[in-house]
């Protein structure tokens, strides 16, 4: 009977080590192709290394220790011991050393960026501000400065303003939007690391249910840190908010909460895609697309979320939104073209109104994406 049940815990470690493997390659094969992946490394570094020891150093490890001890007691499976032992190494190796290497030289690499960005003179934002945290930053900057010209201020104080560069804020440099990056990240580290602790993201042999969670709180660590990329990173397109929706989709059938993020989510991040269609021909095909989108994502989770007609996804909340985003889409598409644009007036205003709108909503999204993140881990290590 021990003999079996050896064999089966050899059987076992070495189908989890060989997934392991194929998701340490098929991550490196991700970001060979999209540098901005880069930003989960730190949780894929953090969840994979405690999967990986802490299967060595439980169970799998013990039924391993006890199969290499005696040949004899374990027979024939003395190979595919050996074999799990390889594939361990190759993992580790695959997986772990290059991404330890590169946070060991982080400092590093954050000197070549500053040093690049200064070659090329990469500003914080694009011409046309991503909706990230940076684009409320420059909007305060400019409104700050226009209320300082305004008012009715004393002379010294002008003076102490302009002799330490107040106003208009400075620009951040890259190591400290490396650093705000790296606090962004942080929760979704911290959560994966105890949950990764307390074998959350181990696929439980006893229970099914608690695979499901782990997968489920590793989707949201890995929405929440997408968007943390997104809203606090250098130079971020914003094309880039796509990091966050695209595996937001696994999660947007689960629960209520989880859908009208994502149809939130969608509403601001695609809205802020629509400038880059600037030609007039394009009016009817963007505006076509985005519509059709929308109502279709909204029909599907509301049938799938609410299979009784019960209930509906839109609330107070979104029909506000609705309005905000038609009155924006109206002024830049309408208004602006018609009064401001013959004359050459305000041509910076329907972008900077577009980034600023969506910018505010999508920070709204990223909070509450790291809410759901917390409450998901309480709730598994609650039932754990």
């Amino acid at each position: 009977m021990k003999r079996g049940t050896d064999k089966a815990g050899v059987q076992i470690a070495s189908s989890n080590q060989t997934w392991e493997l194929y998701g340490a390659a098929l991550y490196a094969l991700l970001l060979s192709m999209k540098h901005l992946y880069m930003t989960l490394a730190p949780l894929y570094l953090v969840c994979a290394t405690w999967h990986h020891y802490s299967d060595m150093l439980s169970g799998s490890f013990c039924t391993i220790f006890r199969a290499t001890r005696s040949y004899e007691a374990v027979g024939p499976d003395f190979e595919t011991t050996v074999s799990l032992w390889k594939r361990s190494e190759c993992y580790t190796v695959i997986a772990i050393d290059p991404l330890s290497r590169g946070i060991y030289d982080c400092t590093l690499t954050v000197k070549l960026a500053g040093r690049i960005t200064r070659a090329c003179k990469i500003s914080l934002v694009h011409d046309y501000w991503a909706a990230n945290v940076w684009a409320v930053y420059l909007f305060s900057s400019r409104i700050v400065s226009f209320l300082v010209r305004q008012s009715v201020t004393p002379n010294e104080i002008r003076k102490i303003i302009e002799s330490y560069s107040l106003v208009p804020f400075p620009e951040p440099s890259p190591p400290i939007v490396a650093m705000c990056l790296l606090i962004g990240l942080a929760p979704a580290l911290i959560y994966g690391w105890t949950a990764a602790g307390s074998n959350l993201t181990r696929m439980s042999n006893s229970s099914s249910q608690a695979g499901v969670n782990a997968a489920t709180f590793f989707i949201h660590a890995v929405v929440f840190s997408s968007f943390s990329a997104f809203m606090l990173g250098y130079h971020v397109h914003e094309k880039a908010i796509m990091t966050a929706i695209i595996p937001m989709t696994l999660l947007s059938t689960r629960t209520v909460e989880s859908a009208r993020l994502f149809i939130r989510t969608c509403m601001f991040g695609l809205f802020g895609l629509l400038p880059l269609l600037y030609r007039t021909e394009e009016l009817l095909v963007k505006s076509f697309l985005y519509l059709a989108w929308m109502l279709f994502a909204i029909y599907v989770l509301e049938s799938l979320v609410f299979p009784k007609d019960k209930g509906t996804l839109l609330t107070y909340i979104d029909l506000v939104i609705i309005t905000v985003l038609s009155c924006v889409f109206i002024f830049m598409e309408i208004i602006h073209p018609v009064v401001f644009m013959p004359s050459g007036k305000l041509e910076f205003l329907p972008l900077m109104k577009t980034s600023v709108v969506c910018s505010v909503g999508l920070l709204f999204c990223w909070f509450q994406s790291g809410a759901q993140m917390i409450r998901c881990y309480q709730v598994k290590t609650k039932r754990d």
